[in-house]
């Protein structure tokens, strides 16, 4: 079994061995493992519970939840959390999509000069867009949605791509719910979040046109070298012309997205009734190899719950939330060859409907 690096989470007692070094964030790390068992690799985000407050403990928590519950061939998948004894640490074994995220592929383009097609960007698109639907459909508002939380599964320029990263997500009791907390990337903040106004749904579409945005022109729709200046551009400017290769349809698309105003943003549900659109989301259900999860919780190879996308303007999933089961705390066994022992289950706090964290700081304002 491959040695642990020093300083990261060692989860050779669980039946992992370690791979790569991924990333890292506020909270933690992320690592490529191999299962020993199966051979099956996982991304292992381990999130060091230490010091955080009440809150931060929550949203840690809050991720697993969502993760457990979200099952959508267009969603990174969920397979397995727990915590590791005596590190205080939270770890979640998700879905490994081989071709990284969209924002490393941008910048790769962006360096060679080369723009991505406009068919593949609408492929894109048209997978965002129904994953964003299936979550709102669960009421969930993912407030981050970006280019580096968007990944390919497989690492070819073609790829389709899955919706990840459910950290600072929240549930919305109703469809009229607004949120107040201020939270999410700051290239990617709509207006009102500026504001500090409340927001919903259509904060999440406006999110979706600047990574629209980000890969017809392989640069952010509004760039700033401060918080403050980002800000104003954000609320005040209009983002620069795409490049003349892309149709005026597009550009059309583009500009609904990212309308100032929450009244003039279209709604996921009116965009399924864009013919523009449309066309982009038939294709993929005609010619994608997906999988969906049926009510009994099992894989598909048919479309339900994709189809109604075009058909209807009020699509909504029929995949209802699964119950939501507690977190083990796991300990190593002592031959390290499987998930250990689980003598009792760790009880959280239920999740709450006001929770939420800054993430606005000056680590956003980074290459990637």
């Amino acid at each position: 079994m491959s040695q642990w690096p020093p300083g990261k989470v060692n989860l050779s007692g669980f039946g992992l061995e370690y791979v790569a070094h991924l990333g890292s964030g506020h909270y933690g790390c992320v690592q490529l493992v191999r299962e020993v068992k199966t051979g099956e690799r996982f991304c292992a985000k381990s999130i060091s519970l230490a010091g955080l407050s009440e809150k931060e403990h929550e949203n840690a928590h809050q991720e697993v939840c969502l993760l457990q519950a979200l099952r959508h061939p267009l969603i990174v998948a969920y397979h397995n959390s727990f915590l590791v004894d005596g590190l205080h640490t939270l770890v979640i074994l998700m879905e490994h999509c081989m071709g990284g995220d969209l924002r490393g592929l941008i910048l790769q383009r962006l360096q060679a000069s080369e723009h991505f097609f406009e068919d593949q960007v609408m492929a894109w698109f048209a997978q965002i867009l129904l994953a964003l639907q299936y979550i709102h459909s669960e009421r969930v508002l993912h407030r981050d949605v970006k280019t580096s939380n968007i990944f390919l599964v497989e690492a070819t320029p073609t790829s389709m791509v899955k919706l990840g990263d459910f950290g600072i997500s929240r549930v919305l009791e109703g469809t009229s719910d607004a949120a107040m907390s201020t939270v999410g990337t700051p290239y990617y903040m709509s207006p009102e979040v500026c504001r500090n106004d409340p927001y919903n749904w259509k904060s999440d579409v406006w999110a979706l046109g600047c990574v629209l945005y980000e890969l017809c022109a392989l640069k952010r729709a509004f760039e700033s070298s401060s918080l403050a200046g980002l800000i104003y551009r954000i609320v005040n400017d209009k983002h620069d012309k795409l490049p003349d290769l892309y149709s005026e349809s597009l550009c059309d698309l583009i500009s609904q997205l990212l309308a100032k105003s929450t009244q003039s943003r279209p709604a996921l549900s009116d965009l399924s009734a864009v013919p523009y659109v449309c066309r982009y989301v038939s294709e993929l259900q005609a010619s994608a190899p997906l999988v969906t999860i049926n009510t009994a919780g099992n894989y598909s190879g048919s479309y339900s719950g994709l189809e109604s996308c075009c058909d209807s303007p009020t699509y909504q999933s029929q995949l209802p939330l699964a119950p939501l089961a507690p977190i083990p705390s796991a300990s190593a066994s002592p031959n390290g060859s499987d998930w250990g022992s689980v003598p009792q289950p760790a009880m959280f706090g239920e999740t709450s409907a006001e929770r939420g964290f800054q993430t606005c700081s000056s680590s956003d304002f980074s290459n990637r």
